[in-house]
């Protein structure tokens, strides 16, 4: 007679994954209210009646993520997306200057840097367009990318 296989319930995978979800989200909390306290600054998070910007991004750098291919993943796409939704609730004037500071940063030049910049247009215009309710930055400027 063979030996019965051990394989484990399907109920128990969810259960061991949501007490490991559980498990980040505490200790995340347990860090943003020590950051609270030490820097004074209130930190909602997901609070009522208020969607996630994470989704609303994650919708606004879909058509980006969709032209290109599975290898240029969201890590790479996302904050450029990011970078678009700031800079399209900058004054247009400041436009110019904060898309050399990214082409400077990536590194870009001559064709590509045109490529992007207008990929860069693309997207800040379909956040006026299409997103224009959202008035939130997404904390670009906060990290440092300001000078």
């Amino acid at each position: 007679m063979a030996a019965k296989k051990k394989t484990r319930s399907k109920k128990k995978l969810p259960r061991e994954k949501r007490c490991l979800e559980q498990a980040k989200e505490k200790q995340f909390l347990e860090k943003t209210k020590r950051r609270e306290e030490t820097e004074g600054k209130k930190v909602l998070i997901n609070p009522r009646d208020q969607i996630k910007m994470s989704e609303v991004i994650g919708d606004f750098a879909a058509p980006l993520l969709e032209r290109f291919e599975p290898e240029a993943s969201a890590k790479k796409l996302i904050p450029l997306a990011v970078f678009a939704w700031d800079l399209a609730m900058m004054p247009e004037e400041e436009h110019e200057r904060f898309l050399d500071e990214l082409m400077e940063g990536l590194g870009l030049d001559g064709v590509s840097a045109s490529g992007m910049r207008e990929v860069m247009y693309l997207l800040v215009d379909r956040k006026k367009k299409q997103f224009g309710k959202y008035i939130k930055y997404t904390g670009l400027q906060s990290k440092g990318f300001r000078r």
